[in-house]
């Protein structure tokens, strides 16, 4: 029997520091969850098994560095990066700790199937 979980990734805050290439002057910046750049909204889901959970997560914030150094690039011409740090919120659910309604709602069937039903939560 296998087990799955639900990993879910999104941006909660995050800062990035540019020095103007002119005078060498710095630039902080900052935002929050809702005050984040559009390319950075949304999140990431996905059904995975246990051993697959942490490569998974790994690949969801690499997709967001990816994303946000994109957003970066408009300031390369007057700007150069310093640095750019992101900060993540991860919830992972498993689904032998949820209940029936949990993983009908997240799994596929063959996922269920593949649990079998001893290992599905009644409330």
């Amino acid at each position: 029997m296998k087990d799955y979980v639900r990993v879910e990734v999104c941006v909660s805050s995050g800062d990035f520091t540019l020095i103007k290439k002119k005078n060498g002057k710095e630039k902080y910046e900052s935002f929050d969850y809702f005050g984040r750049p559009l390319n950075l909204h949304g999140y990431y889901e996905k059904v995975v098994t246990p051993d697959m959970v942490d490569k998974t997560i790994e690949q969801y914030k690499q997709d967001y560095y990816n994303s946000f150094d994109e957003y970066l690039s408009q300031y390369e011409n007057k700007y150069t990066i310093k640095e750019r740090t992101l900060n993540f919120s991860v919830d992972t659910d498993k689904a032998s700790e949820k209940s029936v309604k949990w993983c009908i709602e997240n799994l596929t069937v063959q996922q269920m199937l593949d649990m079998g039903m001893t290992m599905l939560k009644v409330e």
